[in-house]
């Protein structure tokens, strides 16, 4: 059966998103009051928290949005006046921004100072994600754990010892006895995928989590691979790989296909 909807018919019956009226090539970063819902009496306010200028390249990195989700999340979620009023904090699927969704009828203005105070927590953060360490210790009590990463070992130091100093793989930086950065050095191509290749071609399986592209290589080449909070896009092109949000979901999956 075919069903015809004609484009005259579509335009008057259906409701247009106010939010995608604005002329985005005009739209400079900044904190705008995206829509007002009602919930029964109550009244929902989405705030569109610009980050970069749309439609202009380049789009923020897939790492560096995950890390400021999760802290903006915890921050928020934590804040003595707005914690019971967070519905949701996440990135746009344009990469140029996140949506804040608070109970309350708000303008702009009024969650400006909780911004300033939102990035200035994240700009001096310093320790794990919230609940890495955790995860990371209740998962190495069960099993052997390789961090393998695209940063350099002087990045990377600081943070792993936070963790407990947990075995990673990754690149290293050189770096003149002036403390000036002169080169780095790649530790191998497709560094994760042919790790993993070496560790099951000396007789050990392999389970394998990511977030990102580069990260499908050996989550395909593994015994069983997880996405771990990975965006929208990547989840909808490889659907037969499975894909969790939190970390007990995590270890669920990891620890069902050990003894699968």
């Amino acid at each position: 059966m075919n069903y015809h909807i004609k484009q005259e018919e579509t335009e008057e019956t259906m409701e247009k998103i106010k939010s995608f009226q604005i002329n985005h090539l005009l739209l400079n970063p900044g904190i705008y009051v995206s829509r007002k819902d009602k919930a029964g009496d109550s009244v929902i306010t989405t705030f569109d928290i610009r980050m970069t200028k749309p439609n202009f390249e380049p789009v923020m990195n897939t790492a560096e949005i995950h890390t400021i989700e999760h802290l903006a999340a915890t921050y928020l979620r934590n804040h003595e006046d707005y914690k019971d009023k967070v519905i949701y904090f996440g990135p746009m699927g344009c990469r140029t921004g996140f949506y804040l969704i608070l109970a309350g009828d708000y303008k702009s203005e009024d969650i400006v100072d909780l911004m300033i105070s939102m990035f200035e927590f994240i700009r001096h953060y310093h320790d794990p994600i919230p609940g890495a360490k955790e995860f990371l210790d209740k998962l190495r009590a069960q099993t052997q754990v390789i961090i393998l990463s695209d940063t350099f070992s002087q990045f990377a130091g600081p943070l792993m010892k936070k963790l407990g100093y947990p075995t990673i793989f990754c690149n290293s930086l050189v770096v003149g006895e002036n403390g000036e950065i002169t080169d780095f050095k790649m530790r191998c191509e497709k560094s994760k995928y042919t790790t993993v290749k070496a560790l099951q071609s000396i007789g050990y399986d392999t389970i394998a989590s990511g977030d990102s592209h580069n990260d499908l290589g050996m989550i395909q080449a593994s015994k069983a691979g997880f996405l771990f909070k990975s965006t929208d896009a990547i989840k909808a092109e490889y659907p037969e790989v499975p894909a969790y949000e939190t970390y007990d979901e995590l270890y669920d999956a990891i620890m069902n296909a050990i003894r699968a």
